[in-house]
C-alpha cells in the first residue's frame, strides 16, 4: 500500500495526444493549441507580389457518421442541457447519462438517431488495431483542412482589393491514432513517441565560474536566443544565438529606446542642478544623501540641515514636508555626475555636453558661463543599477534607432548587404513576428513568476490564461525589466537561478513534439 495512489502514466501520453488532435470538438470549440495552433501559425501563405493569399479556415479528422452513413457530422454528438441551456459535448455514446461541462448537471443521454439504421454518430475507422498489425497498415484517420484562397487586385495607389474568393476542403494526409496503450501502429509495426526532458523556455539569471560576470538568458520556445552579459569591466553586452557579443545599448535602441536620453530616462531617475555665481543648488530628491549641505536651513529655531554636514534621508523627508524646492550643495566633494540629455549653447548651437557624458563641477560652471543655468543630471551611484549603462553608452557608436538597426544587422549577419529598410524588417521579423518568435505560455509563466510574483498570485485562472497569451511575444518593457534585474544582481547575488535544476526543465510530451514536427 502507498500513501499516494500510483497514477496511470499512460494517461500523460493519451491526454497530450487528445489535446493535440482535438478531433472530437467542432472548429468553434477548439482551443488554440496542437494542430489548431500549428495551422494558424503557418497560415496565411502569401505570394511575393501580394496578389493572392491562402488562409486556413478549419480542419476535420476522421469520418463522423452513423453506421449507414446517412447522418454525418460532429454536431450530432451535441445536446442542450436542460438546466443551463448550454451545449453538452458527448464523448461516450454507450453511456446512459451525461454530465454538463458548464453547470455539472447530470441528465439522460438524448442524441438524434439515424432513421434508417437507428444508430448514433460515431468515429468510423476503416481498420482496427489488430487488422492494421496483420495487414501492415497504419491505424489512423484522414486529415482534411478547409482553406480559403483570396485573389487581390491592386489599384493605382497600390492598395489591394479582393477580386475573387474560393473556399475548398483539401485532403492533407493520414493522421495516426493512438491506441489504448499509448502507442501508434505504423505500417503494421507498433511504435511509440518518447517524451523529452528539455530546458524550459523563460528568463534565467546566472553567473560564470569565477563569479565576476552575470548573464541573463532569454530562451524562447521558437526563435532566437538573447543573452545579456554584465562583464567584470562593468560593460553590458548582448549575444544573439550564441554569436559574438556587442554593446547591449544597440539592442535597446533597436527595440525603441533610440537616443541616449531615452535609455537613461528609462533606467535612471533625473535630478536638476541650478548653477549660478559659483554655487550649485540641487532640486530636493532622494539622491541628496550623496552630498554635504552647502547652507544651513532652519525650521523655526531648529536647524534641519547644517552646512558642511552630510544630508541624511530623514532630513530629505523633512525638507519635502517643508516644501523646500532646492538646496545648495557642497560642490567640492567629488561624485559621479552624468548629463541626462545634450546640453546646447543657446547662442552658437554647439553641443557643450552629450547625453550620458560624465562631468565635474568645474565643467558645470563652464556650461553655466555659456548661458545654461539649469542642467538635468543623473547620479548613477545613488541607484541600485550603478554605472554599467553609462559605461556601455560610451562604447556605443549608434545615436538613433535607425543606426541601431544597421549595426545590429551587421553584427548578426556579417558580410551580407544591408539597407535601412531591410535591417529594420530583419529585426522586427526576428523578435516581433509571432510566426518566427514564440516565447510560449510556459516561458511567459516563468517570466511572470520571476519578474512579477505578486501580480502572478493575484491573477485568476481566466486572467492568467489571457496574460500568458499576451506575453508570448516580449515587448520593449519586458526586455527593460530583464536588463534592470540583471544590473541589480551584483548587489543581490541570491536572486540567481540554477539552469540545471529540475524546476527549470520540463517534459515535452507527444503532442508538443508532433506540433513542432508539423511546423517543420
Amino acid at each position: 500500500e502507498t500513501t499516494i495512489p500510483i497514477p496511470n502514466l499512460l494517461d500523460l501520453q493519451r491526454e497530450s495526444y487528445r489535446r493535440f488532435l482535438q478531433m472530437d470538438l467542432l472548429p468553434e470549440e477548439r482551443e488554440n493549441m496542437g494542430l489548431q495552433e500549428a495551422f494558424r501559425s503557418v497560415f496565411p501563405i502569401k505570394d511575393f507580389r501580394g496578389e493572392c493569399a491562402l488562409h486556413f479556415v478549419d480542419y476535420s479528422l476522421g469520418d463522423w457518421q452513423c453506421r449507414c452513413g446517412f447522418v454525418k457530422g460532429l454536431e450530432h454528438l451535441r445536446q442542450t442541457c436542460s438546466h443551463c441551456k448550454g451545449r453538452v459535448i458527448v464523448v461516450d455514446t454507450h453511456v446512459r447519462e451525461v454530465q454538463c461541462q458548464h453547470c455539472g448537471q447530470i441528465q439522460k443521454l438524448d442524441l438524434p438517431r439515424c432513421p434508417h439504421c437507428d444508430d448514433v454518430v460515431n468515429l468510423r475507422v476503416h481498420a482496427g488495431v489488430d487488422e492494421c498489425q496483420e495487414r501492415g497498415m497504419t491505424f489512423g484517420v484522414p486529415l482534411k483542412i478547409r482553406v480559403r484562397l483570396e485573389v487581390y487586385q491592386k489599384d493605382a495607389g497600390g492598395q489591394p482589393s479582393v477580386l475573387d474568393i474560393k473556399e475548398e476542403e483539401v485532403f492533407f494526409g493520414n493522421m495516426p491514432l493512438m491506441t489504448d496503450k499509448g502507442t501508434f501502429i505504423i505500417n503494421g509495426t507498433e511504435r511509440v513517441v518518447v517524451s523529452q526532458l528539455h530546458r524550459s523556455p523563460g528568463v534565467f539569471f546566472q553567473t560564470n565560474d569565477t563569479h565576476n560576470e552575470y548573464v541573463s538568458k532569454i530562451i524562447p520556445a521558437r526563435g532566437s536566443w538573447v543573452e545579456l552579459e554584465l562583464d567584470s569591466k562593468n560593460i553590458l553586452h548582448v549575444r544573439i544565438d550564441r554569436k559574438r557579443r556587442f554593446a547591449a545599448t544597440v539592442f535597446l535602441r533597436a527595440l525603441g529606446l533610440g537616443e541616449n536620453s531615452a535609455i537613461l530616462s528609462r533606467f535612471y531617475p533625473v535630478d536638476t542642478f541650478h548653477v549660478e555665481d559659483g554655487k550649485i543648488r540641487m532640486a530636493v530628491s532622494d539622491r541628496l544623501h550623496l552630498f554635504n549641505a552647502g547652507e544651513t536651513l532652519k525650521e523655526g529655531r531648529e536647524a534641519v540641515v547644517e552646512k558642511g554636514k552630510k544630508i541624511r534621508r530623514s532630513q530629505i523627508a523633512r525638507l519635502k514636508k517643508m516644501g523646500v524646492e532646492a538646496i545648495r550643495i557642497d560642490h567640492e566633494e567629488p561624485t559621479d555626475i552624468h548629463v541626462f540629455k545634450d546640453v546646447v549653447d543657446p547662442e552658437t548651437g554647439d553641443v557643450l555636453a552629450e547625453a550620458g557624458q560624465a562631468v565635474d563641477t568645474a565643467r558645470l560652471f563652464e556650461i553655466a558661463r555659456s548661458g545654461v543655468k539649469t542642467v538635468e543630471v543623473i547620479l548613477p551611484k545613488a541607484t541600485e543599477i550603478g554605472t554599467a549603462l553609462m559605461e556601455t553608452i560610451t562604447r556605443d557608436v549608434c545615436k538613433s534607432q535607425e543606426d541601431a538597426y544597421l549595426d545590429f544587422f551587421r553584427k548578426v549577419r556579417p558580410g551580407d548587404p544591408v539597407t535601412p529598410e531591410g535591417a529594420k524588417n530583419f529585426f522586427n521579423l526576428m523578435f516581433f513576428d509571432d510566426k518566427r518568435y514564440d516565447f510560449s505560455r510556459v516561458g511567459a509563466l516563468k517570466f511572470l513568476t520571476k519578474m512579477h510574483p505578486q501580480d502572478f498570485r493575484s491573477l485568476g485562472k481566466k486572467q492568467l490564461t489571457e496574460e500568458l497569451d499576451r506575453r508570448r511575444t516580449l515587448t520593449l518593457e519586458d526586455y527593460c525589466e530583464i536588463v534592470e534585474y540583471l544590473l541589480k544582481l551584483p548587489g543581490n547575488p541570491q536572486a540567481l537561478d540554477d539552469i540545471d535544476h529540475l524546476g527549470n526543465r520540463r517534459v515535452r510530451s507527444v503532442g508538443e513534439l508532433l506540433e513542432n514536427q508539423i511546423r517543420i
